[in-house]
């Protein structure tokens, strides 16, 4: 899944923002209680490398994606396990990463 989304800073400024929070764009995604275990990041360049195990009531998911940086944008690109999309719908979690993303930009 990929996600775009338009930003007012310097990039640096949005590096950090992004490096400092970026656990906070999958907080408060649909599908209830969202738990976040084994983070792992990594900079390449002004792309973050990020892995994660979310945990939902008794599923345990590894969820793995970057954060570019450009200019102008965030863009997030997350691989999603196809079962996890049937639970669901891609469109809520995409919406979720981008307002989540947007209010962590824009504060």
């Amino acid at each position: 899944m990929r996600v775009s989304i338009s930003h007012n800073k310097t990039k640096e400024q949005a590096m950090q923002i992004v490096d400092k929070s970026f656990m906070d764009f999958f907080g408060g995604l649909p599908g209830g209680a969202l738990q976040i275990a084994d983070q792992k990041k990594s900079w390449n360049g002004s792309t973050l490398d990020f892995s994660f195990v979310a945990k939902m009531a008794f599923f345990k998911v590894p969820i793995s994606g970057t954060a570019e940086v450009t200019d102008h944008d965030v863009i997030v690109n997350v691989d999603l396990p196809a079962f996890l999309t049937n639970m669901i719908p891609e469109a809520k979690l995409r919406t979720g990463i981008e307002n989540n993303v947007k209010g962590l930009l824009n504060a």
